[in-house]
């Protein structure tokens, strides 16, 4: 899938072969987005009061039944929100989701374009949900757009064989800031 930061889809390869098969695995395969979901975690993180350089302890949970473990298993201390997102540390997206709470973690993400299934646990900080790729491409959309709502769209215009047009995408399309600039800024 490749679209642009206004919506408009450009390419899209949903299947191998139309005719075997018309599912279309771009917008409806549900796949687990996994550490690209963690930028919402952390914009969350931002509407709620932390910043880029707050600190927060990377380390393994111990509590709790739900104790997910850093890739390879190492933990780093002491670290800023830019330095655990920078190298995807599990424990503290966990962590921040447990601080914000899961639900508001989903309603920002429903907010960024992601309609599917959340299950508001903390395992969603870690992408455990299965979600579109076309919802996953609208919410980054949304942050590269500063926070203002992305609507994908594949067809810009329609004319008949005189050249009259029987369809055009609206030049202005209505901008809903979802998220403030300023949160957008400091993930960026």
């Amino acid at each position: 899938l490749f679209m642009t930061l206004d919506g408009a889809i450009i390419a899209m390869v949903g299947g191998r072969d139309y005719e075997v098969s018309e599912y279309n695995r771009v917008t409806h395969a549900l796949r687990s987005p996994g550490s690209s979901f963690k930028p919402i975690v952390y914009l969350s993180a931002l509407e709620h009061g932390w910043n880029p350089s707050s600190l927060i302890v990377d380390e393994p949970i111990t509590e709790g039944r739900y104790r997910p473990q850093n890739y390879g298993g190492q933990y780093y201390g002491e670290v800023t929100l830019t330095e655990a997102l920078t190298r995807s540390l599990n424990t503290v997206s966990v962590n921040l989701m447990r601080d914000v709470g899961p639900a508001e973690t989903v309603g920002l993400a429903r907010r960024l374009g992601i309609t599917a299934d959340l299950e508001p646990s903390l395992a969603l900080a870690l992408g455990s949900n299965g979600v579109p790729m076309m919802e996953m491409v609208t919410a980054y959309a949304t942050i590269g757009r500063g926070g203002v709502a992305v609507e994908p769209f594949a067809i810009s215009k329609i004319t008949d064989e005189g050249g009259s047009v029987l369809f055009e995408q609206p030049a202005e399309r209505t901008a809903r800031q979802v998220v403030a600039r300023g949160y957008v800024a400091q993930i960026t």
